[in-house]
């Protein structure tokens, strides 16, 4: 998976080739360009990261379901592989964030 991340203004980021139900497809197969909130939640976006992790990309729940930085809960469709990238973890912090806001965390900004 190659996504493609590009900051759209301050307060959009646009992403790329990131499929948005955690599959792993071949190229030119994914989802539409999707646009997520960018910089202006970076700071919320932090504090949820290290309150969910301590900034640990590898951090992984003690009931093996919550993975990465931001302890996305393999619910949502992305394997713990997947999950266990830095890059892949923030983007799938962004697609859950731009359909739910916070509401899947359990630490709040």
């Amino acid at each position: 998976m190659h996504a493609q991340v590009s900051l759209l203004d301050s307060q959009r980021v646009v992403v790329r080739g990131l499929p948005t139900d955690g599959a792993v497809r071949d190229e030119g197969q994914h989802e539409p360009d999707a646009q997520f909130p960018g910089v202006g939640f970076g700071g919320e976006a932090y504090a949820v990261m290290m309150c969910e992790s301590d900034g640990d990309p590898s951090a992984v729940s003690p009931d093996g379901q919550n993975v990465g930085l931001y302890q996305i809960n393999l619910i949502h469709g992305w394997t713990r592989e997947q999950l266990l990238d830095p890059v892949i973890n923030t983007l799938a912090m962004l697609a859950l964030y731009a359909d739910q806001s916070w509401a899947p965390w359990s630490c709040k900004p």
